[in-house]
């Protein structure tokens, strides 16, 4: 899987004070996976139920801390409490408002669910994160130039206009601030 991710600095110390003022333990392959990452985007991402061929695309996984995207985020409109109520905890999110939730019951630990949220049911999905992970494909992500773009509708005998140019030109501007994908190794 790959990911862009998010700045780490202070990521420990979020992570003592979230399972300090929540009186939780993330498991231990999901910490290191914030401390690395701090969670990030997974552009063109899909990851594989456990034991099915059902697939969840998933648009980015949650920071400790952060503005977008974060567990701050979450717990400023009270989700992230409702979740932790019920043991568990928002990892990541695909397009649709879905969330992929850590299970941190006794029974389930370190099982990864995922939230349906139009139907409001939550399914086993992956036995771990490191299965999750490892049941995750990325495509790498690469914005065209709009050169590019024109060059393939004139190729497809397509007529290029200037309102067109204009829509890509707000696509390629509103994925400036993407960085460098990596993969996502866990150790």
């Amino acid at each position: 899987m790959l990911i862009v991710k998010n700045d780490n600095t202070g990521v420990a110390a979020a992570i003592e004070e979230l399972e300090r003022t929540y009186n939780i333990k993330l498991p231990d392959v999901y910490r290191r996976f914030l401390l690395k990452y701090n969670g990030g985007e997974t552009l063109k991402t899909s990851v594989k139920e456990s034991g099915k061929r059902t697939k969840e695309e998933i648009r980015c996984f949650y920071s400790i801390n952060g503005e977008d995207n974060s567990f701050v985020q979450l717990s400023e409109t009270g989700s992230l409490e409702e979740y932790l109520d019920r043991d568990l905890l928002p990892i990541a999110e695909d397009d649709y408002g879905n969330s992929f939730l850590l299970n941190l019951a006794k029974n389930s630990y370190g099982e990864v669910m995922f939230y349906d949220h139009e139907k409001q049911k939550t399914k086993a999905f992956s036995k771990s994160f490191t299965e999750f992970v490892s049941n995750a494909k990325s495509e790498i992500f690469r914005v065209s130039s709009i050169e590019e773009r024109v060059a393939r509708r004139l190729a497809r005998g397509e007529e290029v206009t200037d309102e067109l140019i204009e829509i890509w030109q707000e696509e390629i501007d509103s994925l400036k601030g993407i960085g460098e994908q990596e993969e996502v190794i866990l150790d």
